[in-house]
């Protein structure tokens, strides 16, 4: 893949909203600490859900990052795109590849826009979130409709994917070949990407 960083505290510098999410947590802990003995498990307790939650918008800076030199632009919002089920929202959308690339197994030919839900959560989660993504990708495809020299669709998912029982996951994987997104599955689990969170604060 293209060149990109992976170092938390330099993404903070180049995404403030990421910044402002991981400043929030920081205030958590703060308080924590000058907390009364009593109130420090469940103030400990919030600042463990906002770090849970926040880990889907560190992958996606993570995912910006690396792409950045691949591509034209890279939206900086989501892009909101009409499907059969209601709107839907992309998560990041890029636009012409600069050059010929690989993510995974997905070859990203030059010219090409690149569209990309990220799921990054435990296993309930992702098993969840299995039907919102099948409207999300829709939404990619709808999207692509406009591409000037074709595009790629893809789901990011962490590796704790691999624990959903294999016949849901054979299903979902036949949906997305069938609508022609690519599925790429992190070698990281979300719990990994949780310590990164913390190692930054």
């Amino acid at each position: 893949m293209c060149n990109g960083s992976e170092k938390l505290d330099e993404l903070r510098e180049k995404y403030p909203k990421l910044d402002n999410m991981l400043s929030s947590i920081e205030d958590k802990l703060q308080e924590v600490e000058q907390a009364k003995e009593e109130d420090k498990e469940s103030l400990l307790k919030s600042a463990e859900q906002k770090i849970k939650m926040f880990k889907g918008y560190v992958a996606e800076a993570l995912l910006k990052e690396n792409l950045k030199d691949c591509f034209e632009e890279i939206s900086e919002k989501e892009v909101q795109q009409e499907t059969s089920q209601g709107k839907t929202n992309i998560d990041i959308t890029c636009r012409e590849a600069k050059e010929d690339f690989k993510i995974e197994n997905v070859e990203v030919k030059k010219g090409e826009d690149l569209f990309i839900e990220s799921k990054i959560g435990d296993k309930a989660y992702i098993t969840q979130q299995i039907d919102h993504m099948k409207k999300q990708v829709e939404g990619h495809h709808n999207e692509g409709n406009e591409s000037k020299n074709g595009y790629k669709s893809i789901i990011v998912v962490s590796a704790d994917y691999k624990n959903i029982n294999d016949e849901k996951r054979a299903e979902f994987e036949k949906h997305l070949k069938e609508v022609g997104t690519e599925l790429v599955v992190l070698d990281k689990m979300a719990s990994e990407i949780d310590d990164k969170v913390r190692e930054s604060i």
